[in-house]
């Protein structure tokens, strides 16, 4: 039994992931956060966002699609780890809460240009 509830479990994950995977694509293509990229190039953008946006510890998802829409703007490419050095100061911090890292990258980048991570 605890068997198959855990399969159960793990299904309805997989399945709220590709969902939520499906929003961010049709999010980044609304606004568009790659320039330029066809359907394999922005879902694989997406896909490699989300990895990342994990790998900084985030797990809301608002903050994971903030964060995509913001990674022109910190300097990744294709998804990736940003590469500005004031964003890897900000993501690493391990004494800011990611509602606060978010709340950071988004006044700096605003600062910058603020088109990318405009609401």
């Amino acid at each position: 039994m605890f068997v198959i509830r855990k399969a159960q479990l793990e299904a309805l994950g997989h399945s709220r992931r590709r969902i939520f995977e499906n929003q961010a694509v049709e999010r980044s293509k609304t606004r568009g956060t790659l320039s330029g990229g066809d359907d394999d190039s922005i879902r694989g953008f997406v896909q490699q966002g989300i990895r990342t946006a994990l790998g900084y510890g985030f797990r809301n998802e608002d903050h994971i699609l903030r964060f995509i829409d913001m990674l022109p703007g910190l300097g990744a490419v294709d998804g990736g780890a940003p590469s500005e050095p004031w964003a890897i100061e900000i993501l690493t911090d391990a004494e800011l809460s990611p509602a606060v890292r978010i709340a950071l990258l988004e006044q700096r980048v605003r600062q910058r240009d603020p088109a990318v991570a405009a609401p």
